[in-house]
């Protein structure tokens, strides 16, 4: 019990170290690069073993719903996995971490396109607890693999 209970604690302060390797970030800075490239180069967030447990998560089954073969798509050599839901603790607290300040770069660009819509101030994950059938609505996090990229996207 007292193993099961330190992995636990493990994974905790892993989630709360990726969100505070997030938080700071020079987001004034990349929203500037957003608004004047369309993109922004971040420094690398996440440690080497946490990508290694990435690659670990590929090869899980139970933790995808479903693979796509790029080449029958025409989309290069390789595959991808959209992932499960509920998606795995470090999936959800990377889309968490992110979603306050992209959402303020989509709310701003809407602004600029002269929309009215506006995402809101926390990640969608709560709302989704009142309706399942709204997740079609969003992006499903997935897994790539090909010739030319092993990333998530």
């Amino acid at each position: 019990m007292l193993v099961i209970k330190n992995v636990k604690q493990e994974w905790i302060k892993i989630v709360q170290d990726i969100k505070t390797r997030v938080e700071n970030l020079n987001w004034d800075s990349i929203q500037n690069e957003l608004d004047e490239q369309g993109l922004a180069k971040l420094p690398a967030i996440l440690t080497k073993e946490e990508c290694e447990f990435f690659i670990e998560l590929y090869c899980e089954e139970e933790s995808n719903r479903t693979t796509i073969n790029m080449t029958r798509y025409r989309l290069g050599n390789g595959e991808y996995k959209y992932f499960s839901y509920p998606l795995p603790e470090i999936i959800q607290s990377l889309r968490e971490s992110f979603y306050l300040e992209l959402g303020k770069t989509a709310n701003r660009w809407l602004g600029y396109l002269k929309k009215t819509e506006q995402f809101p101030d926390h990640h969608f994950s709560r709302i989704l607890n009142k309706d399942e059938t709204s997740i079609s609505c969003y992006s499903i996090p997935r897994i790539v693999h090909s010739e030319f990229i092993g990333s998530i996207l």
